[in-house]
Formats: structure tokens, sequence, C-alpha cells
């Protein structure tokens, strides 16, 4: 992981860049659902960046990185990955929790191409060429274009090219995906899963609604994972649609609070409150 990256707070370019990377932080989780529960490890990295401060008279803030993230619904926990040039409070290594509505960013890469990094990008849009190219070496990850902030690969929901020899050779890299068919499509894996998720309920009837560890039971987490189809299946085989967390926060109202629109029809359709 690259150093810390110093800017000024007030940068109305860096400001909107967080607000952009706190409204689409479903898209980061989304990922996130779907890669703890691969056999094998299919990010290179995951983190999301927030403020730090002592919270004394001197009021110092570092912006750092946070990696091992978890999610209950309404905090995130990881460890922090910067060590602190400033602060005393906190330390490389700490174990920290944090409210979603603090982050500034987040970032996930998928075979070295990074997703995410909306400040990050807004930072490399004032870099030269060269310093561009010395940022993302000391990454060791490829950020692309800093103009164009992809949240998932374009090749996923996007058209693809057609096929043929100069059709390939002159072919424009395909743009971000479009809110709506992000909002519409299913992950690959959620896709690709509900089968075998449907399968899974009926071998553990029950399950479903079992609060678990963090608070939530499997209804839950497929809700703030943002999967209609998995929200269907966990329907289907019992769940309480409005069987509450440990915090009391029901599977509709995690899908309002993530932004998952087509979640929340379905939820709302079916009697969720």
């Amino acid at each position: 992981m690259a150093k810390v990256t110093l800017h000024k707070d007030d940068d109305p370019e860096i400001v909107a860049a967080g607000k952009t990377a706190r409204g689409k932080f479903r898209y980061f989780w989304r990922e996130l659902s779907w890669e703890y529960r691969r056999i094998v490890p299919g990010l290179d990295v995951a983190a999301f960046k927030v403020p730090f401060s002592d919270g004394d008279e001197d009021d110092t803030t570092e912006v750092m990185w946070v990696s091992d993230v978890n999610f209950d619904g309404y905090k995130l926990s990881g460890v922090l990955l910067n060590e602190p040039n400033w602060l005393k409070t906190v330390h490389q290594g700490d174990k920290v929790k944090v409210p979603v509505k603090s982050i500034v960013d987040w970032i996930y890469a998928l075979e070295g191409r990074v997703y995410g990094g909306f400040t990050v990008n807004a930072i490399r849009s004032k870099m030269g060429k060269k310093e561009r190219k010395a940022h993302d070496a000391a990454w060791g990850l490829e950020f692309g274009d800093p103009s164009q902030v992809h949240v998932v690969p374009p090749d996923w929901f996007n058209e693809k090219p057609k096929a043929g020899f100069f059709s390939k050779m002159f072919a424009k890299p395909l743009a971000p995906v479009e809110e709506k068919l992000l909002q519409t499509n299913e992950h690959p894996m959620a896709a690709n899963m509900a089968d075998s998720l449907a399968e899974f309920f009926k071998k553990k009837p029950g399950v479903v609604n079992e609060v678990q560890e963090n608070g939530l039971n499997m209804f839950h987490q497929l809700v703030l994972a943002g999967t209609t189809v998995g929200a269907k299946t966990a329907l289907k085989h019992g769940a309480d649609i409005n069987g509450k967390s440990a915090r009391g926060h029901t599977a509709l109202a995690f899908a309002k609070s993530l932004g998952w629109k087509k979640v929340a029809m379905l939820l709302e359709k079916n009697g969720g409150k």
C-alpha cells in the first residue's frame, strides 16, 4: 500500500470525489460480499479511506486506509494500513471501527486493475504523466484514466466490442458502466450461485433467519450485497421479511440505506417495512 498522499481538506474536487465514493459504497460492499464467498480469493486489495483524529484541542486529522474490511450494515471495521505522521492514539495494524458515513474513498483491485479510488483519481488528475506513472508504480496497481473511475469491470454489463481483427485493433476502452445497469444487473457470482443458494436453504431450513455474530442474518447480508435473486430465494425459503438485526434494522432499511433500489422495490412489494 502506498504512503498517504497529502492534500487540502477543502479542495472542492477532493470533497466532491469523497461524496461520490460514499454514494457508490454499495458496489464496494457488493464486491466484498461475494469475495468472502469465494473459495479462492479474487481481489488483490480491498480497502476504504477514512479520517482519524486524536480528539484533542489540536484537532489534527489524518486520512488513512483500512483493510480486512467488514460491515454490519451500520459500521465498517478493519485494520489500519498506514502509520500516522502526527496522531498518537492510532497506529498501523490497529483494529478500527467507524460509521460508514465517515468514509471518503474505497478501492478494490481485480487482476491488478483498480476499481473505485475516487479521491485517488482526483489527485492523479492533477499530476503529470511521469508523476502519475510513479504514483501507480508505488501502489503496484493499474488505475487507468483518472477522468473515468470504474466501479466494476466495464465488460461485465456494457456491450462488448464486436469480434474481428480491426475492431479489436481500433476499439476504444469501454466506458464505466452506467448506474442503471449497475442497479439492474446482478453481480456475476450472484447470478451463478442462485441454484446452489436455494439448495443450501433446502438442506438447512431456518438458517436464513439465524442472527450471526455480526448481528445480521443471511437475509440481511444478501440484501446488503444488493442481490435481488438472493433476496427472492431467501424469501422463498422462509426469510422473515421484517426480521430485525441486532441493532433493530430490517432488510428494507438496509436496502434503502445503501441505495439498492431494485431490492427495496422487491421487499416493499412483499410487505417489507
